[in-house]
């Protein structure tokens, strides 16, 4: 449940001023919208907005897992058997997805266009 965010949002939003947290649900794509409250017990609860038209900045973080697999080479021989380098393979998987996201590109869609 999203509620059971709260707890690793706090690190993320730690200094921002009344954070707001909105959530996407899958089957449905409805949106919700969640004050984050820190502290000793973090939470989320419910946030009451209004449409309102301002320009301030909006921060979209977004943490995605992602496994890496490497195979051995497996020759046979005595170096194919020896483990692979963690750093050197995870500064090619960094420079992967930052070429990656290089090509990417974000924009916002008023609600009214988008629907």
């Amino acid at each position: 449940a999203a509620k059971d965010l709260a707890p690793l949002l706090t690190p993320v939003l730690k200094g921002i001023v009344d954070p707001l947290v909105v959530t996407v649900e899958p089957a449905s794509g409805k949106l919700t919208f969640w004050q984050h409250a820190g502290g000793a017990k973090p939470a989320l609860r419910p946030a009451q907005v209004k449409a309102d038209n301002h320009k301030d900045a909006l921060l979209l973080w977004s943490a995605t897992p992602v496994d890496v697999v490497v195979p051995r080479a497996g020759g046979g021989g005595e170096e194919d058997n020896a483990a692979p380098d963690p750093e050197a393979l995870g500064k090619l998987a960094e420079d992967a997805v930052a070429a990656a996201l290089g090509a990417c590109s974000a924009g916002v869609v008023p609600a009214a266009a988008a629907g």
